[in-house]
């Protein structure tokens, strides 16, 4: 978890969790933190997206209504300073469009 986490370097605001950029190098750290997060943590949704170029993918953590400062709990301590500052201080606005909100 501290390999993912510690190499995020954006995080996103969803309204039901957050999406999470994190480096292409660490894919397999994600693959192998995922499966273990599932057994602690069975009402997380987990999905990626990767794009056809560039250095980062999203790793999204979803779950049901309320689970968004249980995120914060969990990941926020192993974010880097500077993302960890942002993401305690994020608030979702539901009236602010997000990437999930933009025409792909």
């Amino acid at each position: 978890m501290k390999r993912v986490f510690g190499s995020v370097r954006a995080v996103e605001n969803l309204p039901e969790g957050y999406a999470f950029s994190v480096p292409v190098s660490e894919l397999v750290a994600v693959s192998e933190f995922v499966p273990l997060e599932r057994r602690c943590c069975p009402f997380f949704g987990f999905s990626l997206e990767i794009a056809p170029e560039g250095d980062v993918f999203e790793l999204r953590i979803t779950g049901p209504e309320g689970v968004r400062p249980f995120i914060q709990a969990e990941f926020g301590t192993v974010l880097p300073p500077a993302i960890r500052v942002a993401f305690r201080a994020t608030r979702y606005d539901a009236s602010k469009p997000t990437a999930r909100d933009r025409p792909r």
